[in-house]
């Protein structure tokens, strides 16, 4: 097998790779899955310094728009490469695989580009392995969506963050990390939690008691996931885009160990 080495450091909330070594079929899927996991951290970016990278043929060129296409839904975290040599970057710039990646020629210059994106806001709810997680969970969601004005999507949200608390604890065993985010309109609620063992939506009728569990996530929400986190844990993850107006506020209490970003 290639070896390729894959160093990871973080610069003002942005993921940098730099892979060395060969992009061959044999490392395409480590540098795939490296990418992924590290995207669904949510940084603000994430920026690849292909200029120790050795790329036998273009073809496997192909794990950049490939991972590109997989978060484009969520977290829609940019993906962007860096290539020093003048030569590297004008082969990857005329490669038709890598039509969707903006390729820079520093690493300073790809962070410059950031500050035209759009931004994002974040908030983070640290839960513990516990019954009373879903309700915390909840008051949550209710705090934060009054304070992001985002009111309309407050009984759906609540809803699908309350579900996939309640199957950490039912099925992960573990401790969670619920995510608030929302951007170009969207509103995503995630859920990480230790356990790698993916979800699978389970008719509510074949569990005892009936649950509505993941079909409820997947009724109301436009697209939902599981994937692998760089933790070994798992996060499962559903975007709102529109939702049914929100009934009359009702108090709820400010949760513990809260961060707001953005």
């Amino acid at each position: 097998m290639s070896a390729l080495q894959i160093d990871q450091t973080f610069r003002d909330d942005v993921a940098l790779l730099t892979p060395r070594g060969v992009l061959d079929l044999a490392s395409y899927g480590r540098l795939r899955d490296t990418l992924l996991k590290s995207a669904l951290e949510i940084p603000r970016a994430v920026i690849v310094d292909v200029s120790s990278l050795l790329v036998p043929t273009d073809a496997t060129l192909a794990v950049f728009p490939s991972v590109w296409m997989q978060v484009s839904e969520w977290p829609r975290v940019p993906i962007m490469l860096v290539a020093t040599p003048e030569l590297a970057r004008r082969r990857i710039n005329h490669s038709p695989i890598i039509r969707y990646i903006p390729v820079h020629a520093s690493v300073g210059e790809a962070l410059s580009s950031l500050e035209h994106t759009s931004p994002r806001r974040r908030a983070v709810l640290e839960l513990p392995y516990s019954p009373a997680s879903a309700a915390a969970a909840r008051r949550f969601v209710h705090l934060v969506c009054t304070r992001w004005d985002c009111t309309p999507l407050l009984v759906d949200a609540t809803m699908i963050a309350s579900e996939l608390v309640e199957n950490v604890v039912l099925h992960a065993g573990s401790e969670s990390r619920l995510r608030l985010e929302i951007r170009h309109g969207m509103l995503t609620v995630a859920v990480y939690d230790d356990d790698p063992t993916p979800v699978r939506r389970v008719e509510p009728w074949t569990s005892a008691p009936p649950r509505l569990g993941l079909m409820l996530v997947s009724r109301l929400a436009s697209t939902w996931n599981c994937a692998p986190t760089l933790a070994g844990g798992k996060v499962v993850w559903a975007v709102l885009r529109q939702s049914q107006p929100a009934p009359a506020d009702h108090p709820g209490r400010r949760p513990r160990r809260v961060t707001f970003g953005g």
